[in-house]
């Protein structure tokens, strides 16, 4: 059966998070602060936060991955980045 929420949605809370970071941060902790915040009924809640990760919505919109174990917001990856490297 599915848990109707009466408050903000996975992807509202997935973008405080992210609007949260100011530097790179790990996958599983930025996954573990989400999962502190929103109730889930899944079996596997971790795979469905990794899964928004990727999504269109989320991805090189809100963050990037530096590698498979790092992400980072857009935010931080457009001002850290060397002023030759053009996007």
């Amino acid at each position: 059966m599915r848990v109707k929420h009466d408050g903000p949605t996975l992807k509202q809370i997935t973008l405080q998070v992210l609007g949260e970071l100011s530097a790179p941060a790990s996958v599983d902790v930025v996954a573990q602060e989400i999962l502190a915040r929103y109730l889930f009924e899944s079996k596997e809640p971790r795979k469905r936060v990794r899964n928004l990760f990727r999504s269109d919505d989320i991805l090189g919109v809100e963050l990037v991955y530096l590698d498979s174990q790092t992400i980072a917001p857009l935010r931080w990856a457009m001002n850290a980045s060397p002023p030759t490297l053009r996007f």
